[in-house]
């Protein structure tokens, strides 16, 4: 029957993974070794200042502005491209999920070197869920063509609007 099959990596495989692992670490010791050095007045006059609230405040501002907008975004365009008769369905799919291919960075970059002077709140908002609304568009799209429209139909036959049958 022949040897037996090791599910184990090679040595030399494993040996790499807990370098790469390792390194990535670096980054982490490094900054709990300057957090120590700090020691807790240090860290108390970093934590309490005003500008670390503004920072956190502002970090809340856009994580919940980008969830709602790109909430908004993909789960209506997934609508218009599921329940409307689109030419070239298959295509749409595709087109909505090319601001997947350019990292947000990148299209930050751009919207920079477009309108020079571009910042704040807004700006970054718009471009990370312009970046990131085909995630939750191509997951609505999927559930959608997982659905069972049974219902949807039922409400539309007893008189129920396209958007009340909608959110049936």
């Amino acid at each position: 029957l022949g040897r037996p099959v090791s599910h184990r990596p090679p040595i030399v495989v494993s040996a790499l993974a807990i370098a790469v692992a390792g390194a990535t670490l670096v980054p982490l010791v490094y900054l709990g070794v300057r957090v120590a050095e700090l020691g807790p007045e240090g860290i108390g006059a970093i934590l309490f200042r005003p500008r670390t609230a503004d920072l956190f405040f502002t970090t809340l501002l856009v994580a919940f502005g980008v969830a709602i907008t790109t909430l908004v975004l993909g789960i209506g365009t997934a609508t218009i491209v599921s329940r409307v008769a689109l030419p070239a369905p298959r295509l749409w799919w595709v087109v909505l999920a090319l601001p997947v291919a350019v990292p947000s960075y990148v299209a930050a970059f751009v919207l920079v070197s477009v309108r020079p002077g571009t910042s704040g709140v807004l700006p970054t908002i718009a471009v990370i869920s312009l970046s990131t609304f085909p995630y939750v568009t191509l997951a609505t799209l999927a559930a959608f063509r997982r659905a069972d429209h049974a219902a949807a139909d039922v409400a539309r036959s007893l008189g129920a609007s396209e958007f009340r049958a909608f959110f049936t």
